[in-house]
């Protein structure tokens, strides 16, 4: 069974589960920073995700950015042809993510990169200026591979060991190591290959961070 029928059960179905005892701190120091910069994204994750489904009205130039992400980004046929998630799974997958479901993914995914606070930044930054490129909503059919594909390239432009298509292929499950490379390269192509962070984009994140929790 893959990891993301075999945790989303576990988290699904355990009455222990809490933000705090289900998932580990989102750094190893533990510290306060750290832990508003988690908040942040997943925060951010959740106020932006929409449905995965064609809404009722649109306009022609959106109808066509929202065809466009079904082409190789979407979850959704991977999801409804899942041999091993039932109808209910199923439906709870494609529908918007709760914030709970949100926290114990994004942690899960830190968690098993090593993701120092600096990259989980740089990972927000690039994600932000994916949608602003492609004029592309997150979706509950996509946002998972979109956020790890900004990861994967956060390690990389920082010279940090990211976590190979393999790795991927055994925590997300939902797309091979092979179909992971393929999308991380379409996906550099449509931000240009703009993916260096520098240090007043990076500030300016961080400030606008730290300005949310203190208003």
């Amino acid at each position: 069974m893959c990891s993301v029928v075999r945790d989303f059960r576990s988290l699904r179905y355990s009455e222990k589960w809490s933000p705090v005892k289900g998932t580990k701190r989102p750094c190893s120091h533990g510290c306060e920073n750290c832990q508003t910069v988690f908040s942040a994204i997943v925060s951010y994750l959740e106020q932006h995700i929409q449905g995965a489904f064609l809404p009722d009205s649109l306009t022609p130039v959106e109808e066509v950015n929202f065809r466009k992400q079904s082409r190789g980004f979407s979850e959704l046929q991977r999801i409804k042809n899942h041999p091993q998630l039932s109808q209910r799974d199923k439906l709870a997958l494609i529908r918007v993510p709760s914030r709970k479901y949100i926290h114990w993914f994004v942690a899960k995914l830190f968690e098993q990169s090593h993701a120092r606070v600096e990259i989980q930044i740089h990972t927000l930054v690039i994600l932000k200026r994916f949608l602003k490129a492609t004029q592309w909503t997150l979706r509950s059919a996509n946002w998972r591979i979109l956020l790890i594909l900004s990861l994967r390239l956060s390690q990389k432009v920082e010279s940090e060991l990211s976590l190979d298509g393999e790795d991927l292929e055994t925590i997300y499950g939902l797309f091979s190591a092979k179909e992971i490379i393929r999308l991380e390269r379409i996906y550099l192509k449509l931000i240009d290959y703009d993916c260096l962070v520098s240090a007043s984009v990076y500030t300016s994140e961080l400030a606008s961070i730290f300005a949310k929790v203190s208003a």
